[in-house]
């Protein structure tokens, strides 16, 4: 086969690159909810546009540096309240309304010197790209990807973050096809995650089928075939491979495998929650 003929995104990596992508998600998700509940104290009710719009301004007509009844800084709140609706209305594809509310989160974030608020400028600066590299949007998410590592590097309160930001990194380097560029961050991350590196070596591998490298992607894949944390994402990778290695039988068979289980994730995932 030429390069021209098995370099490509095909169906098989697609649906790897969303197992990937969701699997990064749910962690990006985790580690906000996680930081909000830290400094609210408890989890909040459910999403509410409206309520959540009449908080905003409850919040911006108020004095108070800290609200009665509250603990958290009125600015956090605020902030908070901000970016939880900028990703509702991306999720909703009102990208507009979304980019207006990143813009506000991130100018009362911009200054705040405490512990609290460089977390949250940081966390948010990751999701928010990964909200733009999800659109597609490369020029938008790049900007706050910067933002998230020159934190991580410069911060040593954020620095356990770094792996995460440099694998937003990295499928922003791979969607540029900039591989080495991308091979270099996940690597780094890799380095630092050790044997929990999961996310990073999908990426990884990812990243050397897309640029038709077979033997690295075969050896990235069984590595991830050997893991604990190995899921629906291995089997779609390694289905690819099979397929731009000629073995096209093989690969159709596993495909058929791999959505199964990965049906059979996305219904346990429900069922938890």
């Amino acid at each position: 086969m030429t390069t021209s003929e098995t370099c490509y995104e095909s169906p098989i990596i697609s649906q790897s690159s969303s197992a990937l992508k969701w699997g990064l998600r749910v962690i990006c998700l985790l580690g906000t909810m996680a930081f909000m509940s830290a400094i609210a104290g408890s989890p909040g009710p459910p999403f509410s546009e409206s309520a959540t719009l009449a908080h905003i301004q409850k919040l911006k007509e108020t004095k108070d540096e800290i609200m009665p009844g509250d603990t958290i800084p009125r600015r956090l709140r605020l902030a908070d309240s901000l970016y939880a609706l900028a990703h509702f209305y991306n999720d909703q594809k009102f990208f507009e309304k979304a980019d207006a509310c990143y813009a506000e989160t991130f100018a009362i974030l911009k200054n705040d010197k405490s512990v609290a608020g460089r977390s949250a400028r940081r966390n948010y600066a990751e999701s928010t790209a990964r909200d733009y590299l999800e659109r597609g949007d490369l020029a938008k998410a790049k900007p706050y990807i910067d933002v998230a590592r020159q934190m991580c590097r410069e911060d040593s309160t954020q620095k356990e973050a770094l792996p995460s930001v440099l694998t937003t990194l990295a499928r922003w380097q791979r969607h540029s096809k900039l591989w080495k560029e991308a091979e270099s961050s996940l690597l780094e991350a890799l380095a630092i995650r050790g044997e929990y590196g999961q996310e990073q070596r999908g990426e990884l591998a990812l990243v050397y089928l897309e640029s038709c490298q077979w033997a690295h992607a075969d050896k990235t894949i069984r590595e991830m075939e050997k893991s604990n944390y190995a899921d629906s994402s291995c089997l779609f990778l390694r289905a690819h491979w099979l397929r731009a290695t000629g073995k096209q039988r093989e690969s159709e068979q596993l495909e058929a495998e791999a959505r199964a289980k990965k049906a059979e994730e996305l219904e346990k995932q429900k069922n938890s929650q």
